[in-house]
């Protein structure tokens, strides 16, 4: 039983981290409609009017183009999530998905990620982003709701030297991987824990200056970019910790610029202070500190992160 659950079922933990469990038991390459009906029904909490939203959606016109996407697309666990997405009605949310995954051609990447195996931190662009000093752990461990905990540390990148070795285009077509292989990860987990599965990102601020303000197109596409609708809603929040007045600049300029939905401005929370756990206790009842590093409070040293997860490495020189 996963406390953070409260049921006996297979759940995500600390202990899940490990990208090789998955390696061999991917989700169903495609599911059929009574199939994404029988999988919701495995599910508690599944409302009525979610079931029927899911079952109009299998058989307006989209249904047909559902049904030929991979299951962590047009399968049961994908399609709750749409019909849960707050961004926009489920049918809009669906032919939007549908429509920019054909532009960007969503599906080579999905085959080439199942293919080779790649990993959540061994996408194509991985290495050249941490060349470019942007340090990044897409597991560091899960929160209090079960949900998978990333890590970013924005304040320890190089803005020159991210701009030299990984320019927006670069950063938004390493995105655009990430976010497929974050919904094929997250749809196995449902699929195993029996519920819906997020992500919560914490990104650690510290040290964001004015010369940060080079990354503004970085964050626009992090926020806002074009790839974010080829998979349904995956993340549940954004914490900014550590944070001064630099970053309140940039991602003030970001909403103004219109690239923050409502969504996310409701899910987006900035927490200033050297550590987020006596600052804020919302914070402090959701996170663990032995998963996040000493530097935003937590118990992780540098360079240890996680023994299931790939290292973080010390700041890079300025």
């Amino acid at each position: 039983m996963h406390c953070c659950i409260g049921v006996e079922l297979p759940a995500a933990s600390d202990a899940d981290a490990l990208w090789e469990r998955y390696e061999l038991q991917v989700s169903p390459a495609v599911e059929g409609s009574e199939e994404a009906m029988q999988t919701l029904a495995l599910f508690p909490g599944v409302l009525p009017a979610e079931r029927s939203e899911v079952r109009r959606l299998l058989r307006d016109q989209v249904g047909a183009a559902l049904l030929q996407q991979p299951a962590h697309i047009g399968g049961g666990v994908a399609l709750l999530r749409l019909v849960r997405d707050t961004n926009m009605p489920a049918m809009e949310r669906t032919r939007k998905m549908l429509d920019v995954r054909q532009e960007l051609d969503s599906t080579t990447k999905y085959e080439k990620i199942h293919a080779q195996g790649l990993s959540l931190h061994t996408l194509p662009g991985s290495n050249e982003l941490r060349e470019a000093t942007w340090q990044i752990n897409e597991w560091i461990g899960v929160d209090a709701m079960g949900d998978v905990v990333v890590y970013e540390r924005w304040g320890a990148v190089n803005p020159k030297i991210l701009m030299e070795k990984m320019p927006v285009e670069a950063y938004a077509q390493w995105d655009a991987y990430r976010w497929e292989a974050r919904a094929m990860v997250l749809d196995l987990l449902s699929r195993r824990a029996r519920r819906v599965v997020r992500f919560a990102i914490v990104i650690d601020t510290r040290g964001f200056s004015i010369e940060h303000r080079k990354l503004l197109n970085h964050v626009k596409e992090f926020v806002g970019g074009t790839h974010i609708w080829t998979v349904p809603e995956l993340r549940s929040t954004t914490h900014f910790v550590c944070g001064n007045q630099f970053i309140r600049v940039v991602y003030g300029i970001a909403k103004n610029a219109g690239f923050v939905s409502d969504n996310i401005r409701a899910t987006t929370f900035l927490i200033s202070g050297d550590n987020p756990f006596a600052s804020s206790t919302d914070f402090a009842a959701r996170f663990k500190r032995h998963n996040l590093p000493t530097t935003v409070g937590g118990t992780l040293q540098v360079g240890d992160a996680s023994v299931h997860s790939p290292k973080l490495i010390p700041t890079s020189p300025r």
